[in-house]
Order: structure tokens, then C-alpha cells, then sequence
């Protein structure tokens, strides 16, 4: 819905006309204004012209007027309401140095100059100029930015240019100067795995009558040796502190090991750590590390209980808190793609630095100095656990801020998880083997539940003293002042272990965010956990399919096309300027067909469609689906849901993603420069051609 396809809320100016868009050309035909490409389309469109993971375009009426197909084009995408990107589409002739359209004046570059419709505050940053070049001389083709920059205190030069080839942006490395800002991120979590391996299944009940859900997440923890998890079989309780709880014993093999990678080592700044940051980080060990699976929420239970994914983590070293081998369990109410945003300066570890040591905008949201967390009247963190009064230390919920001293040295904020905080007295008066309850809050909102429990449990062990050492524990919640967003929040959680059937089994339960009728949803499938998240087939005809990023998925590497982003912001004029720039002469050679055999003199007898239906393009083209999409309900030849156009290919799209070096990225406003290479081209625009997209 957020691709708001019907047009309703989009802003608008007072004269009508789209807000943050191009002020198209008045007295160029057809003398209209900037439209965005709506469901009630009728040319050239029969629909809409929103793309998963793209979002929806639209442009100047005018700009598909009167002008060739080896013309460019130029447009914009938008997506909740916000214009996210500029969006250039050119014929793949032009990338080999075969010049535009007669309407381009058959050149080898084209500038588009742009005004626009009424910019609010979060778009004084779109480019007063567009333009598209290809170099005779290098035989490589350049799309270029500019426009107002967002800061400028002082002049900026970047790129992504490494050793000839374009480098891998997004990932950690080093800067090219000594404020470059090193985040650490989802890449801590990388070891995922497959949940069928371990039964892993999320189900979901919601009651319309008292309105209530219950969700619980199930494993089967004794196959983690198996499945090649070390450690988290092999824990007992009579080998626990001999061989397996590091203060107590630091020499054993255990500790030897989770040492060498690095557990303990993650509170002194600057010093140099086992993973080589910026090189490596936590995620690439073997033992200090986390073993993770993902499930995402089914669709209709999601919008019923507020949350959106639910994760496990096997820790074979454990934390700092907690050096053994435990498991923890996280209900989230934000999904994948947002905890991948969640970066900070963690130097490669589990732990983020201090708020005064984060230099990016998302490490300073942990709030790890505790600045601007929403309290309760009396004083007490909102939407948090009310802790019991009478349990020592009798003290109220925390955050675990940069102040700690006890039992950290430094704050629990996490790369992609959050900051965490819990009652004292959660942690008072327990066994090693006893669970323990936390939260997760992320930019001042709580986003998870965290319940935490050693591996023992999970072979069926029992848990420690303070919990009776049984098969299950129950924390009956309250909470401090909960506000409109956080109505949601769980009254039970709940831990047991099935003697019967061997599989751990964590649950919540708390008011439903909507209760019209009964829910009963699960991610079981034919006895093994399904992969959630990817388009399947539902259990009744209600059920939401969605597309998403699979229809990009043959992503390339920007080093096989000499793909290289470079950005300067000139602090005199507080204006930037940012090039794309690639090397169109090796699709061929990295196999991305038809890009490289169309010219002028085939284009309309080879590689148009319409023109020639029966030629060989056009028909292998029409049988992958292209002219296929504006039927709905008809059966596709990728046979969705069970396959997307992402795995055809010739009717595709092969790209590349480069990222915005990161102070570019704070001064410019865009995040990430894509080019993809579409052979048989889409709907509006079928013949091979590129398209590039500043975000």
C-alpha cells in the first residue's frame, strides 16, 4: 500500500501539481504536469508502473513525447509518500558508443536541467542536473548529479575507486582519512541458518473475543553438533563450571578458545582484535560468534500482534555477560531489512562504542548516552517492565547506558539488535543456568523482546535454582506507562522444554493490535519450518503474497564492469556533484545477454519488439513474461509464487549496488547508486537497455 499506487495522500502544492517533483516544460507537448504512473494509467501503461524494492515512477509527460526509442529518459521514483530516487533509462547502444536518439541530437551526452514543484525540507537536495555521457576515448559511460548539498562545512572528495576496479562499498573498511566513519552491522549476524535444519517453526493464535494473541517459536536444540554448532551439546551441569564458564575456569580448552577470538575483549577501544577489524569482524569467527535463524511473522498475524520477525541466536562462547554456551530468543516488531540500518561503531564486535566515539547518524540512534528515552511521570523508563519493588537491588528498569559499571564496563548496544536494558533484579540472586528477560530499544522505541537461557535447556537439562531447575519458566510483565505504540507488548513470556517431543519452545502472549475475527497462523510445511519471507503459497485465499527484492537478485560485482561512484561537495558553493561510472563492452563477456548486439541498423528489425514480434529477441522475451505483467491472476512462466522474474534470464534485470561513501552520503542525502541491465527490457521500453537510480 505504501507504494500508494492510487495516488491518495501523495503531497501535492497549492496549484495542484505534485509536490518535490520536476516543473515540467509548459509549452512542450502534451503541456502537462509531472504525473506519477497511477493504477487508473491508460497509456502507455494499462497500470501502474510500481516495481518491488524500486518503488513508484513518474516523470513529465512530456519526456516520452516526440522522441526516439534510443532517446534517454528521465523520472523519479517515490515510495510512502517520499521521492527516494532519480531514475535515468537509456538504450544499451549508447553504453558501446553508439550515441542517442534524433530528439538528443544523435550525440554521445545529454543534460536534462531540472526546477521542481514545491521542495519541502526533506528534498532540498534533488539534482539540478541530470546528465548521461559516454567517453569515446575510455569507452566508458557516465551518469552524473548535481545539485544542492545537504552540509557542506568543508570540501569532500570521494570515491569508490580501489586499485583500478571498483571497490566493495558497504562493507567495513578503512577510510581514506581519519574521520572516515567504520559501522559495524547485520554482517555480525551473517551465519544463518536454514530453519528447517532445526524444526524452527513461529505459530500464531489471535482470539477475537478476548482479543489476545499467543505466539510461540519451537526448535529442536539437540542438533546443533550436527548441524556444525560446537559447543552447544556438550554442556552439562556437572561439566558447566569446570570446563565451560570461563571466570571460573580461564585455562580450560573452552576459554582457551572463546579468548583467542576474542569474548572479554570488546570494552577496550582502539585495541586491536582478533578479527582484523576493519578487515573482519565477529561474524566470520567460528566460536565467539552467532549461530542465527529468521523467521518472519506470518502476514495477517504481523498486522494482528505488531511484531514482524522472530530470531534465534546459538552462542557457542556466549558474551561478555554470559561466557557459555546459551541461546537467546528475540520477538521483533521491526523486520530484516530495518535491523540491517542498525549499524554502529562497534570496531567489528558485539558491543557498540560509546555515543561520544559513534560518527553516523544510526549509532548515535542506540542512545546509549540515554538522551531523549521516554520516561513516565514518576521518572521510570516508558513502555519497560515494571520491576518488583520488594526484589533486590529494588531498582526500577535500565537501559544499559555508556555510565555502566556493573556488570558491564560500557553499554549493551548491538549492531543490528538494539540497546538492551532489563530489571536488576533480573539478574540477582540467579544461577548461571536460570533465564533471563530483556528489551531492545532502537531510536527511543522499544523494538523486542529478549529472553535468554543457557544450552543445557535446550538437550533438556532444566535451568537453575532460582527457577526451581525445571522444564519451564514464566515471567508474568507489567509495564511503565505504556504509550499509543507499544500496546502491543507481551504480558507473558514463557520457556519450556518438551520431554516428549525434545523441541524448546518459546512463547508470548499480549493484546492484540486487531481481533475482527480468529488467526491461526504457522510457518510449519510439510513437517519442517518453511523459509518465511519469500513468496509462497498461503493457507487460505486471504493470504498475502509479496513480491520483494528476489526480482533484483542477480546482483553483480562492480569490479567485472569498472562500476565506480565518485562524489565531490564543493564547500564554497555547498553544492555536490556525483558520477556513476561503468564500462558497458563486457556484457557479453560476463554472460548478461542481448546489451551488447543491438544498433542502429537492428534495433527495430532485431530488438524492438513490436515492430518485429516474431523475431528471435522478441520471442524469447515473450516467452519469459515480458507483455505478460498487466493480467492479473494469470498464470506467469516463472510459475509465481513458487518463482519471480528475478530468476528468468533473459526477461530480468542483472545489476549492481554500490553504496555512497559515507560522508558523501550525510552531505548528499543518497544512500546507494544503482545501474541495472535489463536484455529484453520491461512493458513501456522493450529493447535492452540500462537504467541508473541514485537513492
Amino acid at each position: 500500500l505504501k507504494m500508494n499506487t492510487d495516488g491518495v495522500g501523495i503531497p501535492r502544492c497549492e496549484d495542484g501539481t505534485y509536490a518535490n517533483t520536476f516543473k515540467c516544460d509548459p509549452e512542450l507537448p502534451p503541456r502537462a504536469p509531472f504525473a506519477w504512473t497511477l493504477d487508473a494509467n491508460l497509456s502507455p501503461l494499462p497500470g501502474n508502473a510500481a516495481t518491488p524494492a524500486m518503488g513508484l515512477h513518474g516523470t513529465c509527460p512530456s519526456e516520452f513525447a516526440g522522441k526516439d526509442q534510443q532517446d534517454p529518459f528521465l523520472l523519479m521514483v517515490q515510495y510512502d509518500k517520499k521521492v527516494i530516487g532519480n531514475h535515468a533509462v537509456f538504450w544499451s547502444g549508447f553504453g558501446n558508443g553508439m550515441g542517442l536518439g534524433s530528439a538528443s541530437g544523435f550525440g554521445n551526452e545529454f543534460t536534462w536541467d531540472t526546477e521542481y514543484n514545491c521542495l519541502d525540507e526533506n528534498h532540498q537536495n534533488m539534482p539540478a542536473m541530470t546528465k548521461i555521457e559516454y567517453d569515446e576515448g575510455t569507452g566508458l559511460t557516465t551518469t552524473t548529479i548535481s545539485g544542492p548539498a545537504l552540509s557542506c562545512k568543508k570540501d569532500i572528495s570521494e570515491t569508490t575507486y580501489k586499485e583500478g576496479k571498483g571497490s566493495k562499498m558497504g562493507k567495513s573498511g578503512k577510510g581514506d582519512d581519519d574521520d572516515e566513519c567504520l559501522e559495524t552491522g547485520y554482517e555480525v549476524w551473517q551465519r544463518q541458518g536454514d530453519e528447517e535444519d532445526i524444526d524452527l517453526v513461529v505459530d500464531v493464535e489471535v482470539d477475537s473475543d478476548t482479543c489476545t494473541y499467543t505466539m510461540n517459536m519451537t526448535f529442536d536444540g539437540s542438533v546443533m553438533d550436527e548441524i556444525g554448532v560446537p559447543f552447544m551439546n556438550d554442556v552439562t551441569f556437572d561439566n558447566f563450571f569446570t570446563d565451560f564458564f570461563v571466570p571460573r575456569n580461564p585455562g580450560s580448552g573452552f576459554a582457551s578458545t572463546c579468548l583467542a577470538e576474542g569474548l572479554l575483549s570488546e570494552f577496550t577501544p582502539g585495541e586491536p582484535k582478533p578479527w582484523n577489524f576493519p578487515e573482519g569482524n565477529v561474524g566470520l569467527n567460528t566460536y565467539y560468534t552467532d549461530y542465527g535463524w529468521t523467521v518472519n511473522v506470518p502476514k495477517k498475524a504481523r498486522k494482528a500482534t505488531g511484531f514482524e520477525s522472530v530470531t534465534l541466536g546459538a552462542s557457542p562462547c556466549g558474551t561478555y555477560t554470559q561466557p557459555f554456551p546459551h541461546y537467546s530468543v528475540h520477538f521483533y516488531a521491526v523486520d530484516t531489512d530495518f535491523r540491517k540500518t542498525m549499524t554502529c561503531n562497534s570496531e567489528g564486535g558485539y558491543f557498540c562504542l560509546n555515543a561520544t566515539d559513534q560518527c553516523g547518524e544510526s549509532g548515535l540512534k542506540m542512545n546509549t548516552d540515554g538522551v531523549g528515552i521516554p520516561r513516565c511521570e514518576d521518572g521510570t523508563y516508558a513502555n519497560t517492565f515494571k520491576c518488583d519493588p520488594e526484589l533486590p537491588p529494588r531498582a526500577p528498569f535500565a537501559w544499559t547506558l555508556d555510565a555502566n559499571l556493573s556488570p558491564l564496563p560500557g553499554n549493551a548496544a548491538t549492531p543490528a539488535m538494539g540497546l538492551h536494558g532489563t530489571c536488576p533484579s533480573e539478574f540477582a540472586g540467579k544461577d548461571q543456568q536460570d533465564p533471563f528477560l530483556l528489551m531492545v530499544q532502537y531510536d527511543k522505541k522499544v523494538i523486542g523482546n529478549h529472553a535468554v537461557f543457557w544450552s543445557g535447556f535446550g538437550n533438556g537439562m532444566g535451568l537453575g535454582s532460582a527457577s526451581g531447575f525445571g522444564n519451564e519458566f514464566t515471567w508474568d510483565t507489567e509495564y511503565n506507562c505504556l504509550d499509543e505504540n507499544h500496546q502491543n507488548m507481551p504480558a507473558m513470556t514463557k520457556i519450556e522444554y518438551d520431554e516428549g517431543t525434545g523441541l524448546t519452545t518459546t512463547t508470548i502472549s499480549g493484546p492484540a493490535l486487531s481481533c475482527k475475527k480468529d488467526i491461526s497462523e504457522t510457518t510449519y510445511k510439510e513437517g519442517k519450518g518453511s523459509k518465511m519471507g519469500k513468496s509462497g503459497k498461503g493457507d487460505d485465499d486471504d493470504e498475502c503474497l509479496e513480491t520483494g527484492y528476489e526480482v533484483w537478485q542477480r546482483q553483480g560485482d562492480e569490479e567485472d564492469i569498472d562500476l565506480v561512484v565518485d562524489v565531490e561537495v564543493d564547500s564554497d558553493t555547498c553544492t555536490y556533484t556525483m558520477n556513476m561510472t561503468f564500462d558497458g563492452s563486457v556484457m557479453d563477456e560476463i554472460g548478461v545477454p542481448f546489451m551488447n548486439d543491438v544498433t542502429f541498423d537492428n534495433f527495430f528489425t532485431d530488438f524492438f519488439v513490436p515492430r518485429n514480434p516474431g523475431s528471435g529477441f522478441a520471442s524469447t522475451c515473450l516467452a519469459e513474461g515480458l507483455l505478460s505483467e498487466f493480467t492479473p491472476g494469470e498464470p506467469k512462466p516463472w510459475n509465481f509464487p513458487e518463482g519471480n522474474v528475478g530468476l528468468n534470464t533473459y526477461y530480468t534485470d542483472y545489476g549492481w549496488t554500490v553504496n555512497v561513501p559515507k560522508k558523501a552520503r550525510k552531505a548528499t542525502g543518497f544512500e546507494s547508486v544503482t545501474l541495472g541491465a535489463s536484455p529484453c527490457g520491461t512493458y513501456t521500453q522493450p529493447f535492452p537497455h540500462y537504467s541508473v537510480h541514485f537513492y
